[in-house]
């Protein structure tokens, strides 16, 4: 049909949405998926109490599937709705869409995990739900 050039910018985009979008199976990493770009005292959303934050940035190359950092039970989901500021800011922790998951560990430790939209990837789906087993693997 003569319409080579729209085809090849179809393909790239079905492409590069495909691997955005991708859930492989979980291997544990030699090399992380994400860079920590921040560790610092920070406001814990769920009970207010000051902790340590790992923060940690994942680019779009980045698998943007994130599982459980500990096994145990899901015990609170909070969402917060907001912008889409690039990620590289600091008011994108405070500003951006967010979820946060209260998790309660096998050994009764609680973790707190909270997932942060950017500029482009700017939608949170939660996949579990309260009351959920969570696992590590």
């Amino acid at each position: 049909l003569g319409l080579w050039l729209p085809a090849l910018a179809f393909l790239l985009v079905l492409w590069l949405s495909s691997h955005f979008f991708r859930d492989p199976e979980r291997v544990c990493p030699q090399e992380g998926h994400g860079r920590i770009v921040r560790i610092e005292q920070a406001d814990e959303p769920f009970t207010g109490e000051r902790l340590t934050c790992i923060s940690i940035f994942m680019n779009v190359f980045s698998v943007h599937v994130n599982r459980s950092p500990v096994t145990g039970v899901v015990e609170q989901i909070r969402y917060w709705p907001g912008k889409f500021v690039n990620a590289a800011y600091d008011k994108a922790a405070t500003d951006n869409e967010r979820c946060g998951y209260l998790l309660r560990g096998e050994d009764g430790a609680a973790w707190t995990m909270v997932q942060i939209a950017g500029l482009i990837a700017r939608r949170i789906v939660c996949r579990v739900s309260e009351g959920a087993a969570s696992a590590t693997a």
